[in-house]
């Protein structure tokens, strides 16, 4: 997929192409966009989001964070709750953030994006990670309607 980076140390903007969940080396950014399915939960305790895994290089800089998808829930005012799972830690609290809707397989879009704290330089592995407060959660990743999930260094 295509990006654009900004600097704003030299106010500049660069383009660039990247791959699927790996770092894309001098520009670091990665994304993924996925397409091979659309994953499931019944787990009412966070899991990793099929697919939605990203390995990063960085400096001590912090990192933007951005992710959107469809989503739905098989049970009337249940919902999925989606979190950030930085080298091991959450960073959107014990939770995070909450997608319900009142009725039974209602399709939602759902979309967050964040900055991190600086981050020790070194290889970073950020996940998308999940679970369903009651019901059966489903992520929509699909040839039609995919997810995206990206990961940019911020450089000052």
């Amino acid at each position: 997929g295509n990006h654009l980076n900004y600097t704003q140390s030299t106010n500049a903007f660069s383009c660039g192409t990247t791959s699927g969940g790996t770092d894309v080396g001098g520009t670091n950014a990665a994304r993924v966009h996925r397409t091979a399915g659309d994953v499931t939960t019944t787990s009412t305790s966070l899991v990793d989001l099929t697919g939605a895994s990203i390995t990063i290089t960085t400096a001590a800089n912090p990192i933007l964070i951005g992710f959107s998808a469809s989503c739905a829930n098989t049970g009337a005012g249940n919902g999925m709750i989606y979190n950030v799972d930085v080298d091991g830690a959450v960073v959107l609290g014990t939770s995070g953030l909450k997608s319900a809707a009142n009725d039974a397989n209602f399709e939602e879009i759902f979309a967050f994006t964040m900055m991190t704290a600086p981050l020790t330089a070194a290889s970073h592995t950020i996940k998308i990670q999940w679970l369903v407060t009651g019901g059966t959660g489903t992520t929509f990743g699909g040839t039609t309607i995919p997810y995206n999930f990206w990961v940019t260094e911020v450089v000052d």
